[in-house]
């Protein structure tokens, strides 16, 4: 597994995503593309998990972190559930193909950079 996130942000700081290995993924913006294909901003490196997975996205109207199914084959589960979109609340359960993960919310994310 590998992030393509480049900026540098604290430890503690923002949105994050935590392998079953422990490692920590930083989302430093938003929306994040999640999947096995090289381009997507994390690389999931397993055959479960389709080339364009999932996104997370922030979700204006609702005020919230939103995570959808891209149409994968092997679909989205959060907390064990099946979801083809979903709010995102902090240590949500993501399972992506085989792949676990955990949402993590700490704070505060910038916007973007013009």
């Amino acid at each position: 597994m590998k992030d393509k996130n480049t900026k540098k942000i604290a430890n503690n700081f923002g949105l994050h995503l935590i392998d079953s290995q422990g490692n920590r993924i930083p989302l430093a913006s938003l929306p994040v593309i999640i999947g096995r294909g090289e381009q997507n901003d994390v690389n999931l490196d397993d055959e479960t998990v389709s080339f364009n997975h999932a996104r997370i996205y922030y979700y204006e109207l609702a005020e919230a972190v939103c995570i959808e199914d891209l149409g994968s084959l092997n679909g989205l589960l959060i907390e064990n559930k099946p979801t083809r979109k979903n709010i995102l609340q902090d240590g949500d359960q993501i399972r992506i193909g085989s792949i676990s993960l955990t949402f993590r919310d700490t704070g505060y994310i910038p916007p973007n950079p013009l």
